[in-house]
């Protein structure tokens, strides 16, 4: 199947986050305010889209076949593959197959019929070839459909067997076949490369082009006068006197009378080349039942030409109407070998030694990258691994260079085979082999053939790894023959454009033992605890703080060899700890979890970190530490140390409030009450300390756990109280409380006037079986609310919901929480302003604009000041984006001032 970027618009990614915050300004006793809502999201949801082009009718003969081109392009906002069926086949017709049509020719590029497309990101395109046969009795003109249904069921849009308007998940084309017993032709159109002037293999301008027409009578009658025409694109310039015919030789450019050729069956050949309107025109004197011919000429690629040149043809008849032939599509290159090279660097020097199929590798983009892992220094086209000593249980890598000769982006596979072209020994038997980034991340098979691949800019260089995953027990003598595989790049486009390098071992490749011991030889030897069959070290630590142990690592083996390193929590389960602790390795150099190399007889020193959870209960917690050879399976030695968590009791309150209130109005603070220890809290005092001195305030606890403060939420001033409130026994480490404080001011408060109140929670608190406990962080167990009384006081509210139809109705109400859209659909935006003061609040405006992804819905706008009409004054054009503006004047106290828009999210 063929590839395209489709000129489609692109609906926003799957997983996109969409949303913005409103603002309103306003004046109050003389000062400008300016007020921030909050922020509401959209996230946008993944769909299913496929677009099947077009609905085609053919002439066909009864007993004969007809192939139908289609195209299918993902128009969703994800990687999806389509399931191809046929249905509703009229009489006479029967499904023979669905060919995948790789250059979309319109012909079939093997008769292996297929079910499904390859994946297809966002906006590629996949060209099929439907084939159906035509009953010998078959008359009128039968149809059929072909069917694109994605297989993305995760969708939100998903439903099998429908199509769903704009991004449908399925799609139908509906196929004609008009039984005659006339004339009918196939008609197939060709652009190949025919002299490469600069030997790139690729269309470069100045190489010259054959253009051919095939053309088949598969009808049931003779057609006369059939005239087939081309109107040649400006990339390519017409070579004079290289018109030919399959009936015949050369043909003139201006023979219009008495035809250029005439066949052995007495058939003429009129043929033309127009220079003022660039067309190619050969009329055919008859063209009998069962005949297939060709016309062809030859076309120069003009200068400066580039991208992709797309051209059809016409065919037409006394007894056929015009049909117009596939559209046929070559690519052109800037003058640069369409080819591939792996190399151990970015040069272009005469390697010796290279292997025979080697292309030169010419650098485009940057003369200094080189192999990171090469280690031979040599410019010879071998990728070599010779340092000192590998580990047969570490994979090994190589640092391939690859290099695009082409102005194009191309995608290459990637494969590795043992080496049968140099006189080398293979890697053993086992080995295999994994391609990443150099950062790590896995190459993938993007479409689909078993082997994984890279993508790679026009005229570009760049590298990637491949790694050596030696079988377990696999080792190499120093001196004895290298391994060696051989590395291939080959093109998805073109299999023939491929490229070789060799990947070589010449380092010596994984016997004694090892000793994992503490500091100043503790744990020496292969006891796994000391005589008393306890730890060989305990170390105390707080709960979530860290407790290190040094750990040395002895190679008491004969060669070389390095360590992995692992934790347990038993003896033994590698990286089996109680839920939430961790564990890692630290040597000068950073995290571990290998010793690199150690030579035989040295030592190398390292730290295990071990972290208990926050909220890790006192006690003591086993952990086992493990070195075992990267090389040998039976090289292993294993130590117990111990942890003990300390008793920590910690409650906090979070965090300071500023709020702003009216005379007479109602304020109200959250705060979180947190148990930060690892001992659960029954009791304890909580409350004001001081109170507010003329304002009235209550503590109380979210008891329904809704967010907002309402008649169920219980005064507290205990722990007891909340956990009353809450139904539970205890405040166990790591709950989390919301409290309300609600603060009222008096009427008679004036504006200016600010107080502030503490509350305190109790550092004498009360636990499990009565058990009284001291808060060993005091410091976090007080919060300071300040209010200050204001004349004029606007809070600025911004709410969403989904308009799925896009209708102007919200499908359900308004609300400050994130919500999940499809792309098409449309979010209603409402920004309510009201001012909570006791003073107006003048010159008020409201501003909003459309969020990245979406664009505006003309005229959607609203604004009202109480229920009154308010001046819309900036809204962009439909379809548009940019900044909404109303403009509400003078809002009393206690009034609402609003702005509602809609906007479309992209698709």
């Amino acid at each position: 199947m063929a590839f395209a970027s489709s000129a489609l618009a692109a609906p926003p990614a799957a997983g996109t986050v969409i949303g913005n915050q409103a603002v309103a300004t306003f004046e109050s006793g003389g000062q400008t305010f300016s007020v921030t809502s909050n922020l509401v999201q959209t996230t946008i949801n993944t769909i299913a889209g496929v677009q099947i082009e077009t609905d085609t009718t053919k002439s066909a003969v009864a007993g004969g076949k007809v192939l139908f081109p289609h195209t299918i392009t993902n128009v969703g906002n994800a990687a999806d593959r389509y399931d191809l069926t046929t249905s509703d086949f009229g009489t006479g017709l029967s499904f023979v197959g669905i060919y995948a049509d790789g250059d979309c020719d319109g012909v079939p590029d093997t008769l292996t019929s297929i079910d499904q497309t390859g994946s297809l990101n966002a906006g590629e395109s996949a060209c099929v070839v439907v084939e159906v046969n035509v009953a010998a009795g078959a008359t009128g003109s039968p149809t059929f459909k072909i069917t694109a249904a994605s297989t993305l069921t995760t969708a939100s849009n998903f439903t099998a067997g429908t199509a769903n308007q704009p991004n449908q998940p399925n799609d139908t084309n509906t196929d004609t076949v008009t039984v005659t017993t006339g004339a009918v032709f196939e008609f197939t159109k060709t652009m190949s490369l025919l002299d490469d002037g600069d030997g790139s293999g690729s269309f470069t301008p100045g190489d010259t082009v054959r253009v051919r027409f095939n053309y088949s009578n598969t009808g049931g009658a003779d057609a006369t006068d059939v005239i087939i025409t081309d109107l040649l694109p400006g990339e390519l310039t017409y070579v004079a006197g290289t018109g030919r015919w399959s009936d015949g030789s050369a043909m003139t450019d201006a023979r219009e009378d008495d035809g250029d050729h005439t066949n052995g069956q007495g058939h003429k050949i009129f043929y033309s080349y127009s220079l003022d309107d660039r067309t190619v025109k050969a009329t055919l004197s008859a063209v009998p039942v069962g005949k297939s011919g060709y016309i062809e000429f030859v076309g120069t690629v003009a200068t400066g030409a580039a991208g992709t040149i797309s051209n059809t043809g016409t065919i037409d008849s006394d007894q056929t109407d015009l049909q117009t032939s596939n559209e046929a599509r070559l690519v052109i290159n800037d003058g640069q070998a369409t080819a591939v090279t792996l190399a151990d660097r970015a040069a272009d020097p005469s390697y010796a030694g290279r292997f025979g199929g080697d292309l030169p590798d010419v650098n485009y983009t940057d003369g200094g990258l080189a192999s990171s892992t090469d280690d031979d220094n040599a410019a010879n086209d071998t990728i070599a691994y010779t340092e000192g000593y590998l580990s047969s249980s570490i994979p090994v890598p190589f640092d391939v260079i690859i290099t695009n000769h082409s102005n194009t982006t191309q995608r290459f596979n990637l494969s590795v085979e043992p080496s049968n072209s140099f006189p080398a020994g293979t890697f053993p038997a086992g080995t295999t082999f994994s391609f990443t980034t150099t950062e790590g991340t896995p190459l993938l098979d993007t479409n689909s053939d078993g082997r994984p691949d890279i993508q790679l800019g026009a005229n570009s260089v760049s590298n990637f790894l491949v790694h050596a995953n030696l079988p377990d027990g696999a080792a190499r003598e120093e001196g004895s023959q290298a391994w060696e595989a051989t590395m291939t790049a080959s093109s998805i486009s073109n299999t023939a454009v491929l490229n070789k390098t060799r990947l070589r071992i010449a380092s010596k490749v994984g016997g004694g033992t090892v000793d994992l011991q503490n500091a100043g030889e503790l744990a020496a030897g292969l006891n796994v605890a000391n005589d008393n069959g306890d730890p060989w070290t305990t170390v105390k630590t707080n709960p979530g703080e860290a407790a290190e142990f040094t750990l040395v690592v002895k190679n008491n083996r004969s060669v070389s060899d390095s360590f992995n390193l692992s934790f347990s929590g038993s003896n033994f389960a590698p990286g089996s700890m109680p839920a939430g602790w961790q564990v890692v390795f630290r040597n000068a150099d950073g995290t571990v979890t290998n010793t690199g190399v150690i030579a035989p007889g040295a030592s190398a020193t390292f730290t295990a970190v071990v972290t208990p959870p926050d909220t890790a209960a006192p006690g003591n917690t086993d952990v086992y530490f493990r070195a075992a050879s990267a090389s040998s399976a039976a090289v292993v030695d294993t130590k117990l140390d111990e942890v003990t968590v300390v008793q920590v009791v910690d409650l906090a309150i979070r965090t300071d409030q500023t709020a702003q209130a009216a005379p007479g109005g109602v304020v109200v603070m959250t705060h979180t009450l947190e148990n930060l220890g690892n001992v659960a809290i029954t009791n304890g005092p909580i409350g004001y300390n001081p109170d507010f001195p003329s304002f009235a305030e209550t503590l109380r606890v979210d008891a329904n756990g809704n967010g907002v403060l309402d008649s169920t939420d219980a005064t507290v001033t205990s722990i007891a109280n909340i956990l009353t409130a809450l139904d539970k026994t205890e405040l166990a480490p790591g709950d989390r409380v919301l409290l309300f404080s609600r603060v009222q001011a008096p009427a008679s408060a004036v504006g200016g006037l600010s107080e502030s109140a503490r509350i305190v929670v109790n550092s004498t608190l009360t636990a499990p079986g009565e058990a009284t406990v001291e808060d060993q962080n005091p410091s976090n167990n007080t919060v300071t609310e300040t209010v200050t009384i204001v004349s004029g006081n606007v809070v600025v509210v911004k709410e969403q919901a989904v308009d799925a139809k896009c209708d102007g109705t919200a499908d359900g109400s308004f609300t400050q929480a994130g919500q999940a859209a499809n792309p098409g659909e449309c979010i209603v935006y409402r920004i309510t302003a009201t001012n909570m003061g006791t003073a107006d609040a003048t010159e008020l405006q409201i501003d909003d604009a459309t969020p990245a992804y979406t664009t505006y819905v003309g005229s959607s706008g609203t604004a009202t000041t109480g229920d009154t009409e308010a001046e819309l004054t900036l809204q962009p054009a439909d379809g548009a984006t940019g900044a909404i503006r109303s403009e509400h004047g003078t809002v009393p106290s206690g009034q609402v001032a609003r702005l509602t828009v809609r906007v479309r999210i992209d698709q």
